[in-house]
């Protein structure tokens, strides 16, 4: 039992009742140990809240008792700016009053939600909590995609035995690090619209939209499928082009690239309704393609190169089998030197740095037809001659950091230095010139 000091009021001897039940409770994890502290504080706020003896002003130790959080910690949070003390004693006690045991109960929150203390102290003292939940919501997202590529890392690892199992577990691995680093790219929008922007520097006449658009070959009430939309660019961008009657369902694994999606055709709503086009929007991984109906037009936009090859064979059988009689599959992609000069530029910088490996395997140019001919019986490939100069160095430095795997941590790591390379490098009076390879396959049965 807690014994009663002559100079302690009621409230702080109900507080130690409170903070000893608690802490004597077996300890959980995650959840309920957070959980746990949250109440120890809203409790001792509400019950001060109708004491007469309300306590205005706690100490370090206080508030560290209060809230089941160890002393050093609130230290910690002091000295990184997260709580401020309200009042200073003569002998330097910090003294602590009811912001902080809210701002301490936020903070034991936002923690649970795994945000860092960065962001943290941002959304206490900043505002702009809203943002914060989305970015965060992001990172979550790219956690359980690590998460479930270790699963089946581990699942695959356990069918083999022997000396088969650890040959084969170092290739599963990069398979799946190469995967899920793709996946992370498309949680969200950004790095797509980062790679997008540079081509604004095109030599073209023709935008790679207007060219691409011809090749569809689109008609009045078509059905069309677009697999891996992304942010519906192409869409937004030739929105006047597209015929009256036409039904397009948007396709994207990712929840953030369809609401991007959205947002981008949005300002064409009234047009649309006018002339009776009509969006759909449906979450689906592409490896996991699985629909009713049939369709006169499928567009896989710079897409197939980033899916496993295993799962590439299953997808193109798919698609082939959703296309009406006379219906045609567009698959756009790249080739093996396309934007060389772009990581060329970044080997200069960091030899470690290459082009990522999906512009020489996968789908390209060079090998798309001879993974199409299996399930269509006529194929055609075209290519467009649309070259870049760019005189924008953050252009650069923006689309080199939107790429997966070594080429991002190297931008992230040497931010600095790098832009300041490419500030030297290149200017409105010394363009970067960037060799494109882009080209389309049509194909039909």
């Amino acid at each position: 039992m807690w014994k009663k000091n002559s100079k302690e009021t009621s409230v702080q001897i109900r507080n130690k009742i409170i903070v000893n039940l608690y802490l004597t409770l077996p300890l959980g994890q995650g959840f309920s140990y957070s959980y746990r502290k949250l109440q120890l504080l809203q409790s001792i706020r509400k019950e001060d809240v109708h004491m007469s003896t309300k306590k205005d002003y706690f100490t370090s130790g206080e508030l560290a008792k209060m809230s089941g959080v160890s002393y050093k910690t609130i230290r910690y949070y002091v000295e990184k700016g997260l709580l401020r003390p309200e009042k200073m004693t003569e002998s330097g006690y910090k003294l602590f009053g009811e912001s902080s045991v809210r701002d301490l109960e936020k903070i034991i929150m936002l923690k649970y939600l795994d945000f860092d203390l960065n962001e943290i102290k941002r959304m206490l003292h900043e505002g702009n909590e809203k943002l914060s939940f989305e970015k965060q919501e992001q990172l979550l997202k790219e956690k359980m995609v690590h998460l479930d590529e270790v699963q089946k890392v581990v699942r695959e690892i356990r069918q083999l035995s022997g000396d088969d199992q650890w040959e084969k577990m170092l290739e599963i691995m990069q398979m799946s690090s190469r995967k899920e680093e793709i996946q992370k790219q498309y949680i969200q929008s950004d790095n797509l619209e980062s790679r997008i922007n540079i081509h604004a520097y095109s030599t073209s006449k023709e935008s790679w939209y207007e060219w691409l658009f011809q090749k569809f070959e689109l008609a009045e009430g078509m059905k069309v499928l677009d697999v891996g939309c992304g942010n519906a660019a192409v869409w937004a961008a030739m929105y006047a082009q597209i015929p009256s009657g036409v039904n397009v369902m948007l396709l994207d694994g990712s929840a953030a690239m369809l609401a991007a999606a959205r947002e981008n055709l949005m300002p064409y709503k009234n047009d649309f309704e006018k002339r009776n086009i009509k969006f759909t929007y449906r979450e689906m991984n592409a490896c996991e393609l699985s629909l009713k109906g049939a369709y006169h037009r499928i567009m896989a936009n710079h897409m197939l190169y980033h899916i496993p090859d295993q799962d590439r064979v299953v997808l193109l059988k798919t698609m082939a089998g959703l296309l009406e009689d006379g219906g045609r599959f567009l698959a756009s992609t790249v080739g093996r030197n396309h934007m060389r000069e772009i990581f060329e530029l970044m080997a200069t910088f960091d030899q470690q740095a290459g082009a990522p490996v999906w512009m020489s395997e996968g789908f390209c140019l060079e090998n798309g037809q001879d993974q199409l001919i299996p399930y269509f019986s006529h194929v055609k490939v075209f290519e467009q001659k649309n070259d870049l100069l760019v005189p924008n160095p953050m252009a650069v430095y923006n689309y080199l950091r939107s790429l997966p795997g070594d080429i991002h941590q190297i931008t992230v790591k040497n931010e600095s230095r790098l832009k300041k390379y490419l500030r030297e490098i290149i200017s409105e009076e010394k363009p970067l010139f960037i060799q494109k390879k882009t080209g389309v396959f049509l194909a039909w049965n």
